[in-house]
């Protein structure tokens, strides 16, 4: 039986992405019936998607050979043998033939949503690398497919991840097609609308750290450090609101400088104010060996209580934001001190 995508392209609610097909797909003649299918059946049921209003394809319509020892990672043509895609390099311009291939198969569908499953098919649909970044992420696709908006994307791991001794990642993927689902209904993609101002004034940042001690009960608060000193201190009073205060980068007088950690001080100090960390014990050690700031109060940790409900999930803010909030990965985005203050 000849190998063909599964599902109707014009009704599909979801298109699922894999890789390429093993011997499984080949002798069957679909994508993802396998074993690595049977874990995504498994994670499409659980957040309630019917496989048959899918529509599932592969980068690459052929089986393809895969590397040796350190390069088990990377993908071959298994005529030539030339290198389709690496974990370093990525997609190698051999692979363009079969990106264009697939982005025809795309540009016939109409679902509101495309997952990627794994490294190959998120750059080749959304031009990102590093899928356990990505992941959980509502990012776009980088080509207009013909569709009544801009398809977005939900990137997942490939389910074949979870037949190798990482059982925990089927839970990722059943969260990521969750996210999935949700996203379906609609073809926009919804970003958090954030109050974040920063670049204050002194007078305006003394107004926040004097506002926010005498009205907001809990805060989050998040420490950035450069060469060894606090540059910075975001604190966040609601899920969508939050304000930064600069210390070292603020380009304040000394006596400025020393205003701003005296209020600090007392806010941080205050026994009354419940503060919410992610890693907190960096933080505070840090506020109190540092600045003589010794953070009082009732004090809860985002990473500590997460670890503690599950402890075999990564505990990394990156990691929490993918599962709990709409907020798409950022580390990359702007490396700490590269934000050029006119340009915000």
């Amino acid at each position: 039986m000849p190998y063909q995508p599964e599902g109707d392209p014009l009704t599909a609610k979801i298109v699922l992405i894999g890789e390429a097909p093993a011997k499984s797909e080949i002798y069957e003649g679909r994508p993802f019936v396998g074993a690595a299918g049977q874990v995504l059946n498994e994670c499409l049921e659980s957040a309630g998607i019917l496989r048959s209003e899918c529509y599932l394809t592969n980068v690459f319509d052929f089986m393809v050979k895969k590397g040796q020892g350190s390069s088990k990672a990377n993908i071959y043509d298994p005529e030539t043998d030339v290198l389709l895609w690496s974990p370093r390099s990525g997609l190698t311009k051999a692979a363009d033939i079969h990106k264009d291939r697939l982005w025809r198969e795309l540009n016939q569908t109409r679902a509101n949503v495309i997952v990627p499953c794994g490294g190959p098919a998120l750059e080749a649909v959304c031009g990102l690398r590093g899928i356990t970044k990505w992941r959980g992420s509502i990012v776009p696709a980088t080509r207009a497919t013909g569709a009544p908006a801009p398809r977005k994307c939900v990137p997942t791991i490939h389910p074949a991840n979870a037949l190798y001794g990482m059982y925990t990642v089927r839970y990722i993927i059943r969260s990521d097609m969750e996210r999935a689902a949700k996203e379906s209904a609609f073809p926009e993609i919804n970003r958090p609308q954030y109050e974040f101002p920063m670049h204050l004034t002194f007078e305006k940042c003394m107004d926040y750290l004097d506002w926010l001690r005498k009205n907001c009960n809990p805060i989050a608060v998040d420490i950035e450090v450069a060469h060894k000193q606090v540059s910075c201190i975001a604190y966040a009073w609601s899920p969508l609101e939050a304000v930064s205060i600069p210390y070292g980068m603020g380009g304040w007088s000394l006596q400025q400088e020393a205003a701003l950690w005296r209020a600090t001080a007392v806010l941080l100090e205050d026994e009354s104010i419940t503060k919410i960390f992610q890693n907190g014990a960096f933080d505070v050690q840090f506020l109190f060996q540092v600045h003589d700031i010794l953070v009082q109060g009732n004090l809860e940790d985002t990473m500590i209580a997460n670890h503690i409900m599950y402890a075999d999930f990564p505990k990394s803010l990156a990691f929490l934001a993918s599962i709990y909030t709409d907020q798409p990965y950022w580390k990359d985005m702007v490396k700490h001190g590269e934000i050029d203050k006119e340009d915000g």
